[in-house]
């Protein structure tokens, strides 16, 4: 019973939280966004607007419940947005700058052909040839050619006749990795939440033989202490550079990330410069003892570290981080400032940007040989529901004087 009590207390701070993702903690009316501020207490490094990309929606390629890839194709080293509706089925190809459909595809859901449950579906497109799409609900990896095609499909470890549920984590940008032909997943052992047994955050599984290996092993600190639902089941992020063969993992409530190349694993403390890091509400062998209303108000005012991503072409790390919220800002439904912190794969810290939460989606953000890129909401919300908005900055750094 306190299994069950404790699994409806999560469900229900997470959907809690997302309902009020949707308004800010402070007013960025007079807000410049073509420069984002950063703190005089880092070197700085500014986010210069360069132009905005524009892709034409219409009835299919829908802006609700549609998924995204952007893709660099090696044979004609143009870049794609690959953009899949969960709601119609329709797979869109766009060449991204020149706002040009490629071709649409409409992909089945259920029978020999469909890749299974479109809920919390996640894809990429790894070469000119072949995409991979994961069904969590499924449990299914499926491997599509560039018609979107089935070639294979592969079980993923997890689901009920094996006695233990995998929750993969397909809620944010950075889902998984392909590479070395193994496929690289975020996850977290189900049973951890409970203490049943030692968790890890992430594996490396292989399709062909469906075998698989943890890549990581959660801190202890992660399975031992609550720090607030969604900080804590949904915040593990990872990233990789495969140039040095380096994973760089983070964790919602430690202030460090891990490197992992090879066998060696390090850390650098990677965190902000005027935010608090976030802070344990006490054990998970103590949390039942506590009120439903203490535990939701101190999931939803604690900071967090959300998603680490790498810049290849720049060569720097980005972690996301959300300040702690007020019990009064708490009690307006305003969420929480965000933030970018910048800092080289060596541990050198670059800076930090205040990333305005009503116009930007920070789990959407990609990099290209033009600099980084940012998915904007306000400006489909406010001005223009005819398109996808994507505004391009450019890194202009200079260090204090």
């Amino acid at each position: 019973m306190k299994i069950l009590i404790f699994l409806f207390i999560l469900a229900t701070i997470t959907s809690c939280q997302i309902k009020e993702s949707t308004q800010n903690e402070e007013s960025f009316v007079n807000h410049n966004i073509d420069t984002l501020t950063l703190s005089d207490q880092f070197n700085e490094i500014d986010l210069k607007y360069i132009e905005t990309i524009k892709i034409s929606l219409d009835s299919i390629t829908l802006f609700n419940n549609s998924r995204f890839d952007l893709y660099k194709n090696e044979i004609d080293n143009k870049y794609y947005l690959n953009v899949f509706n969960t709601f119609t089925g329709y797979f869109s190809q766009y060449d991204f700058y020149e706002n040009k459909l490629i071709k649409r595809v409409r992909i089945n859901e259920q029978g020999p052909d469909g890749i299974g449950s479109f809920n919390f579906v996640a894809f990429r497109q790894i070469n000119s040839d072949s995409l991979i799409f994961i069904s969590k609900e499924s449990f299914r990896v499926s491997f599509l050619d560039s018609d979107l095609n089935i070639l294979s499909k592969a079980q993923l470890p997890g689901g009920a006749d094996a006695g233990y549920a995998y929750a993969y984590q397909l809620n944010y940008h950075n889902l998984f990795e392909w590479y070395n032909n193994r496929l690289h997943l975020n996850v977290r052992d189900a049973y951890a939440y409970m203490q049943v047994k030692p968790s890890f955050s992430a594996i490396s599984f292989n399709p062909t033989d469906g075998s698989f290996s943890p890549l990581i092993d959660a801190p202890k600190i992660i399975s031992e202490y609550f720090f607030g639902a969604e900080a804590n089941i949904l915040s593990y992020s990872s990233a990789l550079d495969k140039e040095n063969n380096t994973f760089f993992h983070s964790y919602g409530v430690i202030p460090e990330i891990y490197i992992q190349k090879d066998s060696s694993l390090s850390t650098f403390e990677f965190t902000t410069s005027d935010g608090p890091d976030p802070k344990p509400m006490t054990t998970f062998d103590e949390i039942l003892n506590f009120e439903y209303k203490d535990i939701q108000n101190f999931a939803l005012t604690n900071s967090r570290f959300l998603q680490v991503t790498y810049d290849p072409f720049r060569k720097i790390l980005i972690r996301h981080y959300d300040y702690p919220r007020s019990e009064a800002n708490l009690s307006l439904g305003l969420p929480r400032k965000t933030a970018f912190i910048f800092a080289r794969p060596n541990g050198e810290i670059l800076g930090q940007s205040i990333i305005p939460n009503n116009v930007y989606t920070p789990a959407l953000i990609y990099f290209t040989e033009k600099g980084l890129i940012l998915h904007n909401e306000k400006k489909y919300n406010t001005e223009d529901e005819n398109h996808f908005h994507f505004d391009v900055f450019e890194y202009v750094s200079k260090p204090l004087q």
